[in-house]
């Protein structure tokens, strides 16, 4: 089958497109549901969290599909579709702490110094 459909046998001719928001599994037998906050990447079988939201790269399948879509943390710029951890980064005035296990940004004592979309203290 074409990307974005399945057959309810593998190998089988016959494809039905998977609904909004779907895409197919490994086999292309079935169509799994994206996570909440997630939407397909056309063309794929990728789901992405969507502007607002980031996944956790320990939190994703092979192909980067994620379990949850977690809500951008107060500092955190998470303006495009597709971010996860590892490529959320600060809003003026904030500094991400690498030191800390989560997403995590922290108010900058000294706003100026810490300018928009870096990553973490050392930038």
């Amino acid at each position: 089958c074409m990307t974005g459909f399945v057959s309810s046998t593998s190998g089988q001719t016959e494809c039905v497109q998977c609904r909004p928001n779907y895409i197919p599994n490994i086999n292309s037998t079935e169509c799994l549901a994206c996570t909440q906050n997630a939407r397909v990447l056309e063309g794929t079988r990728q789901c992405l969290c969507v502007n607002g939201y980031f996944a956790k790269t320990s939190e994703t399948d092979d192909l980067g599909n994620p379990e949850t879509c977690y809500d951008c943390p107060p500092g955190a710029l998470c303006s495009e579709d597709g971010n996860v951890d590892v490529n959320v980064t600060n809003k003026q005035g904030f500094w991400r702490d690498i030191w800390d296990s989560n997403v995590r940004f922290v108010k900058c004592p000294v706003p100026a110094a810490c300018s928009e979309g870096g990553y973490d203290i050392r930038n």
